[in-house]
Parts: structure tokens; sequence; C-alpha cells
């Protein structure tokens, strides 16, 4: 996400890209830099608010968070010179509507929805 021009308006994209039973695996170690992204496009200042930011924005779109990890990572600048970053992974599906309930109908033997 922190290296995309425009990473809202690739957000909004996913949902009508994904196939049936489709899931989203974003990981990101929010990294954000002007050289990359404007930064009125940044979902945050911090990581912390980037992540808040992300969920609502996942959230709006109809996406339900099926996972959250913190995934360490190591980045080799030179022979002598390696950084260590921490990007959020998370696991989005689709949200399902909502599943109808259902109550006992004046006829026996029969559902009908409530």
């Amino acid at each position: 996400l922190c290296r995309l021009l425009r990473p809202r308006q690739w957000l909004a994209l996913l949902r009508e890209s994904l196939e049936a039973n489709g899931v989203v695996v974003l990981v990101t170690p929010y990294a954000w830099l002007e050289a990359w992204t404007p930064r009125e496009e940044w979902l945050g200042d911090n990581s912390e608010e980037s992540s808040r930011v992300l969920a609502d924005i996942m959230t709006r779109n109809g996406f339900h968070k099926l996972h959250h990890e913190e995934i360490p990572f190591v980045l080799a600048q030179n022979d002598r010179i390696y950084e260590l970053f921490v990007s959020e992974l998370t696991v989005w599906s689709v949200a399902l509507a909502k599943t109808p309930s259902y109550s006992a109908s004046s006829s026996p033997g029969r559902l009908s929805p409530s």
C-alpha cells in the first residue's frame, strides 16, 4: 500500500476485482514516503493510525477481516547495513449479507422469514 500512488483508489477497486469467495491478503509496513505516495494519499501519519484507517476503508467497502498478524522482515542495504521492519498482514473476505432469521409459521412444519 505504501508504494502505491493512490492507495485509497486501489482499495476501492478491490471488491470488483475478486472472484466469488475470493480473499484479499494485504502486507504493508506503512512506511509512507512522498517519493512513492503523495502525502494527501497516505492512510495516516504512522502505522497505528494507518492500520485503523485501512480497517475502516475495508469495512466500508464491504470486507470482513479474517486474520491479522505482525510480520518482521529484514532488508539488506549493503553487506554491513540491515534494517528490521515489521509489516502488518491482514486477510479480508467480502462480508456476507446478514443471514435471515426464521421463526415458526402458523403452519406446522414450515418456517418463514421473520
